[in-house]
């Protein structure tokens, strides 16, 4: 099975859109980005450097949600399930920590 693009390693897609691409939607996070985007279903989170995870309509860009964490994040998150999976940076008197998001729909 071939996974992530041709066996010589040249081509990432057989397929994909054509240009010109259009700007659909753009939305301010409030914070310097930590990792990409994920998408959950109708749902894009976004992780900031600071404390925050910020939920966007995909179809739209609407904001629908901001979960406000009680430390900065230090780490791009994963989903599973209906969860994202966070990576909060340590406090001054201990280790950090893994934290589970399960409001994705805020």
């Amino acid at each position: 099975m071939q996974q992530g693009g041709s066996p010589d390693g040249l081509h990432a897609a057989a397929e994909g859109p054509e240009p010109p691409l259009s700007l659909v939607w753009r939305q301010a996070v409030g914070g310097a980005p930590l990792g990409g985007p994920l998408i959950a279903g109708p749902l894009v989170l976004q992780l900031t450097r600071e404390t925050d995870v910020v939920v966007f309509d995909l179809a739209t860009g609407t904001r629908v949600g901001r979960r406000r964490l009680d430390r900065p994040l230090c780490a791009a998150a994963a989903l599973c399930t209906s969860r994202a999976i966070v990576r909060a940076a340590r406090k001054a008197s201990g280790l950090g920590g893994v934290k589970a998001v399960s409001e994705l729909q805020c």
